[in-house]
């Protein structure tokens, strides 16, 4: 799908009506075909990903609460292994998915340049940004939520 917008795109940056909708058109593009939109589009389809395989096992109208009760420390496990180990096969992911559609890869060892603020140094190289700053703030949230909702105390009473 990712193509077809973009093709889309570049429809409206040559055709657009008027001016305005043909610099949105080309700003969407250089945004689209930007590694950190890419980085942040395939940590949310990994997190949103198992959310909703857990979701719809919950909704199964012939589940007990016991076989919820596995797949929501299953998922939790999930989560935390993506923590843990999870790094290099999302990091494969996107460099995958940045050589297919012509998006330029960043070295993970290269400064990390905040595109807000390019001139100011931040003391971080990428691999920091998008590992410590991205990916497992993100990941401690989902397992905060699910520890909230799921704690010791919770989980054995349902059990």
């Amino acid at each position: 799908m990712f193509p077809e917008v973009i093709d889309v795109l570049q429809y409206v940056e040559k055709e657009g009506p008027n001016d305005a909708k043909r610099r949105q058109a080309r700003g969407l593009i250089d945004y689209l075909k930007d590694f950190d939109f890419v980085f942040h589009l395939h940590l949310m389809l990994l997190i949103l990903g198992h959310a909703n395989a857990l979701s719809l096992s919950l909704q199964r109208k012939d589940k007990d609460i016991l076989e919820a009760m596995v797949e929501v420390k299953l998922t939790k496990q999930k989560f935390q292994q993506i923590r843990d180990d999870g790094w290099e096969s999302l990091l494969e992911t996107i460099y995958s998915f940045c050589e297919e559609h012509g998006i330029p890869k960043l070295d993970m060892d290269e400064d990390y340049i905040d595109r807000h603020k390019p001139r100011k140094k931040t003391n971080r190289t990428n691999y920091q940004h998008y590992r410590y700053d991205c990916l497992n703030p993100v990941i401690d949230l989902q397992l905060a939520e699910f520890n909230d909702c799921f704690d010791e105390v919770n989980s054995k009473l349902l059990t």
